[in-house]
């Protein structure tokens, strides 16, 4: 008899359970059971997943299960509060464990390299200390209800184009120092399960890659959990299994057995290497399986998601202290997204929430009067009458607030560019220019241009905040709670300033450590509002810093705050450090530490931040660990990237007193357009060329529909997926082109895996035969019938 928990005193026997296995039940138990569960061999119960950055995903049956839409990762950042981010984690925690989910699909760690990357919606931060800290109080407070959480994409997943395919070259500091730091703290939290990334990293496929799955998480940080692919990023069931890969998701429908049953016979794996793998995911079961229980507070959800919005909106502007607005002025409200402003982003992390306020509501349920008018649209057509109507609108108020943003953000699609819609800013423009009191509430994800920043009296980033955002932002607006949210990425000026690479099949990171404000400080360049910003209603002055030294090489910062306003207000200390030494690459500066804490009107705080010896570390390559260079550091304390209040110096004794030198190129200011030449000498080797994609003779499953529409039948498929994306947009759309794009750049194994009857293995098998010129052998491939549960 196997025994498994049913209850908190019963455990899994996993020997005995491994000992009972069959070979077969073996291989199949590598791959998921469908969708969202782990396959149960014998009488092991299946752990049930679901996706769940910004709440609760689930369908039954043909419905989608609502649940509470908190904001998305990309807002919840701006609370730089990890307290927050832990009662959001338990109680996403609660609402699974009522539903029977076991193992949450969240958080989406990775860094925002680049603010067009069309999934940072789901992403923290660009600085690697805010969004590893904020990953691991999440994670604490998912499982703290017993539910696994499972961190994500492990690594360097910085775009959507070509993501199934694309190549991220990143030189070992980087890596080491920013995009897998968030990784590392997080890992702290002992995740459930850590999830790979589709991309390659330095030419291997994330879920072939020993050195992230074996030699970093595991040798390195000590990691126990179990590892699982993202779904249908498996080009190998072999490769991946022998590189680490615990689980393959979803279901495979059977297209790697052969290639597995291969694999063993031959002695490239034995069954020792599965049952290395089927032990982790058998501790899986034990540790987060339960039948559904409980039940979960709804209206206090929903409260909590109004606290969330209101610590991550954030005020950006507020010309002569404009805001906040009083409810007897005369005020006109236009824009097509007061009526329908997006509260979360599109794809994997797209909840069915339980309610979704626009700010119509909003101002409704706040009993604020306003004049409506729509003000532009999607039809060109239209967008002249709208004008008028918002310009005659406008006429004799004391405030026009103007809802703008762009499409909403999906997976699948990186943003086109960081333009507003023409006729949102036209608007803007020339509401602005007749002399109207202009407050702009951006909604959406993310960095745009603003041409009319300064012509307007104040901007709020409403972003993408939640089933009741909108009421939070509409408090903000008219003073009932005071603003305190603090930008976690950067808004530059304009896109054409961003200069890294970014969007194709290779995509060589050759800013290295300066991405986000580093770069920026880096290449000496204004930005529109920086790292760490955001306004208040209230004066808060930075007095005395001390800084103690605790140990070797440990300190404690302290700052005194004082609120020179009657009004109680919330601050986000922010400690930043800069090598002074001069041995090795260095950003100018870098966050090493915050704190968010709340001070009385007309009262005082003092405010302590302990850095370790961590916050003065550098990846040494050579020693294959972090060293300290010896000398002298600065300790800056600010309210944002740009506003450092305090600086203080102190001394390192340090294990490095060498150098290593670096190209002229890296020195500040940093030459804005980076070269290969440049890049090779911190890669340590030639940059490697991009690979070609695969030609008549050379297809496999790896192989996408684009790879294999020059035959007949990928011809045909091209054809359907291209009529399919117009069903559900217009060509040039976000829904047009994500839905072509995933279509044609997805893999003919992934397809095998998630389309369903729509792509059984043998059809997918059928089609590389095609591809490669043996039509009818692949015709007699695609009819045999599937025998693969």
């Amino acid at each position: 008899m196997i025994y498994f928990k049913a209850m908190d005193s019963e455990r899994l026997d996993i020997e005995k359970a491994l000992s009972a296995f069959t070979i077969e039940e073996k291989l199949r138990m590598l791959s998921g059971d469908g969708m969202w569960h782990t396959y149960g061999a014998g009488e092991i119960p299946r752990v049930k997943m679901s996706d769940g950055p910004n709440g609760l995903r689930m369908v039954d049956g043909a419905s989608a299960v609502p649940s509470t839409c908190y904001p998305t990762a990309s807002m919840l950042a701006n609370s730089w509060d990890p307290a927050l981010l832990y009662s959001i984690g338990s109680a996403m925690g609660r609402e699974a464990t009522a539903l029977g989910v076991n193992l949450l699909l969240a958080p989406g760690i990775n860094i925002k390299r680049h603010p067009l990357c069309g999934r940072n919606f789901e992403y923290y931060s660009e600085d690697p200390i805010l969004a590893g800290t904020l990953a691991k109080a999440f994670v604490s407070g998912v499982q703290s209800t017993g539910v696994g959480a499972c961190v994500k994409h492990f690594a360097a997943n910085n775009q959507e184009a070509y993501r199934m395919y694309s190549d991220s070259i990143v030189d070992m500091r980087a890596l080491r120092e920013l995009y897998l730091k968030p990784f590392e703290l997080a890992a702290k939290a002992e995740p459930a399960a850590v999830m790979c990334a589709y991309n390659k990293l330095n030419g291997h496929y994330c879920s072939e890659s020993e050195f992230l799955l074996k030699q970093v998480l595991r040798d390195d940080w000590g990691y126990r959990g179990v590892t699982l692919s993202d779904w249908g990023a498996v080009r190998s069931r072999t490769k991946s299994l022998c590189a680490g890969l615990d689980l393959e998701m979803p279901s495979s429908g059977g297209i790697f057995s052969s290639d597995l049953r291969l694999a063993l016979k031959t002695g490239t794996i034995t069954e020792g290497t599965i049952d290395e793998s089927l032990r982790r995911t058998l501790e899986l079961v034990d540790n987060v399986y339960l039948e559904p229980y409980g039940d979960f507070d709804a209206d206090a959800h929903d409260k909590l998601c109004y606290a969330a919005a209101v610590d991550s909106i954030v005020l950006l502007r507020n010309d002569n202290g404009f805001l906040p607005l009083t409810k007897n002025m005369k005020i006109a409200v236009i824009g097509e997204l007061a009526s329908s402003a997006p509260i979360q982003g599109g794809g994997s992390s797209h909840v069915t929430p339980f309610k979704a306020v626009s700010p119509l509501d909003a101002f409704a349920e706040r009993g604020v009067e306003v004049t409506y008018c729509r003000g532009y649209s999607d039809n060109a057509k239209e967008n002249r009458r709208l004008f008028d109507e918002a310009m005659n609108a406008a006429n004799d108020t004391d405030a026009v607030i103007v809802y703008v943003g762009q499409s909403v953000p999906t997976e699948g699609i990186d943003r086109f560019s960081l333009d507003l819609p023409t006729a949102q800013d036209e608007l803007i423009n020339a509401l602005s220019g007749a002399g109207h009191r202009v407050v702009v509430v951006l909604a959406g994800a993310g960095p745009v241009k603003m041409p009319w920043v300064k012509r307007v009296k104040a901007i709020l980033y409403q972003g993408l905040c939640g089933q009741v955002g909108a009421l939070a932002a509409i408090d903000i607006l008219f003073g009932r709670v005071n603003p305190r949210g603090r930008l976690a990425e950067t808004f530059p000026i304009d896109d054409a300033e961003l200069g890294s690479d970014f969007g194709g099949l290779r995509t060589v990171y050759r800013e290295s450590l300066f991405v986000g404000y580093k770069y920026y400080d880096a290449i000496k360049r204004r930005v529109m509002f920086p790292f760490g910003h955001g306004l208040s209603f209230s004066d808060i002055s930075y007095d005395e810093l001390h800084v103690k030294r605790l140990g070797n090489n440990e300190f404690t910062v302290e700052i005194t705050l004082t609120n020179n306003s009657v009004r109680d207000a919330y601050e986000t200390v922010q400690v930043y450090v800069s090598d002074r030494t001069g041995r090795v690459l260095r950003p100018e500066k870098q966050l090493e530490g915050y704190k968010k804490v709340f001070i009385e009107g007309k009262s005082t705080a003092v405010v302590e931040i302990k850095l370790d010896k961590s916050a003065f570390e550098f990846w040494n390559e050579e020693k294959h660990a972090f060293s300290l260079c010896d000398g002298e550091y600065r300790i800056l304390v600010g309210a944002s990237a740009s506003d450092i209040k305090k600086e203080m110096s102190v001394k390192i004794d340090g294990d490095f007193t060498g150098r290593i030198p670096y190209p002229e190129a890296y020195k500040v200011p940093v030459r804005a357009k980076l070269t290969d030449e440049d890049f090779t000498v911190l890669y340590g080797a030639p940059v490697p060329p991009e690979t070609p994609r695969p030609v008549k003779g050379e297809h496999t499953l790896d192989s996408c529909v684009a790879d294999i529409s020059s035959c007949l039948a990928g011809k045909i498929l091209a054809s359907k997926i291209k009529r399919g994306a117009k069903k559900l947009g217009k060509k040039g759309s976000v829904e047009y082109e994500s839905n072509l794009h995933g279509g044609l750049y997805t893999p003919l194994s992934a397809m095998a895996s998630m389309w369903g009857p729509d792509m059984p293995k043998e059809r997918a098998l059928g089609l590389v035969l095609m591809a490669n010129g043996h039509f009818f052998r692949g015709l007699k491939t695609m009819l045999k019938k599937k025998k693969y549960k």
